[in-house]
Order: C-alpha cells, then structure tokens, then sequence
C-alpha cells in the first residue's frame, strides 16, 4: 500500500476512535466537554484524512473551516459545504482553556450528531472496490462518474483504507471488516 493510502487510513482510524471517546463520554453522566472536544478532533482527522487521500499536504491546524476549504478546492463536489462547522471548530480550544465551558448532554449530543454526519461524508467520498462504491458517493452502481477526478479513479479497498474492526458510518450503522 503506498503511503499516501496509509495516511488516509490513520487519519481516519484515529477519528474513529475520537467518536468512539465522545459515545462513551454521552452514554455516561457527564462531564460532557470533553465529547465535544473528541467530536472536534474526529472531523479534523476525517478531513485531514480526506486531504490525504486526495494527495495534499496536510495544515497544522485544528481549524475546521479551514481543512474543509482545501477539500472543497480540490473536490468541489463534495457535500462538505453543507456542514457549519464553525461551533465545533471552537471546541478545539474551549474544552481546553475555557473554565467556564461545561456543555449540557443536548450540546454535546449535537457535537456528535454533526461529527457523524461529517464523517459519513468524508468515508463516503472514497472510492471502493468490488463494485461497492465509487466516487463521488455513489454507493448503489458502483461506476465512476465522467466527472471524478483522475487522481480519484484509483480504486480502493474498505479493508485496505480503514484496516480491521468496524468503521461507524453514521450513529446505528456500520460496516465490520472483519
């Protein structure tokens, strides 16, 4: 597997084991800061692992505004525009710095709800193989469109991409790889 393949799928196991963290955290009493922190780092590592499959380099930065702008740049295509990221994107600092910052469950639930949603998108903007899914998102016929990027027509594997164990696609679904 060449690296920029290992790159995606690092990105995207770490963020799903940030939604992992922020499940965990929801389904107890609280403190719920910390859900809303993990929710942040899990769209940042999703997109983050989107800029690496789409072969770009990779920002230091926890903005999340930003990190959509450049997938946007090289994949217009992409249903990322629809997301408001700018209240998660202030996760990322406030769960840290802000003393005052204590979310109520409903906040945090959001947080999730949103980081689900992205993360739906992002693993859902990859190609795969066996005729499951191809990009831009077209899981049932499995053909590329006329319009993907060439860069993109590279064929990828689930198992490959995201490695064993399941991959949580939205909250309720998933997908094991064995």
């Amino acid at each position: 597997m060449n690296d920029r393949l290992a790159h995606c799928r690092g990105w995207l196991r770490k963020a799903e084991s940030d939604l992992a963290d922020a499940s965990r955290t929801i389904a107890s009493d609280g403190p719920y800061d910390t859900a809303c922190f993990h929710c942040q780092q899990a769209v940042e590592k999703g997109l983050k692992g989107l800029l690496a499959f789409l072969d770009q380099s990779i920002p230091h930065t926890h903005d999340l505004e930003e990190l959509q702008r450049l997938c946007l740049n090289v994949a217009p295509d992409l249903p990322l525009a629809d997301f408001d990221l700018v209240t998660l994107s202030g996760y990322a600092v406030e769960m840290r710095y802000d003393f005052d910052f204590w979310p109520d469950r409903q906040t945090a639930q959001e947080a999730i709800d949103l980081a689900h949603a992205a993360r739906e998108v992002a693993a859902g903007s990859l190609p795969y193989t066996n005729g499951v899914a191809s990009y831009p998102n077209s899981p049932v016929s499995g053909q590329e469109s006329s319009t993907t990027p060439a860069r993109l027509r590279e064929p990828l594997a689930c198992l490959q991409l995201i490695g064993p164990g399941p991959l949580l696609i939205a909250p309720g679904v998933g997908l094991d790889f064995g």
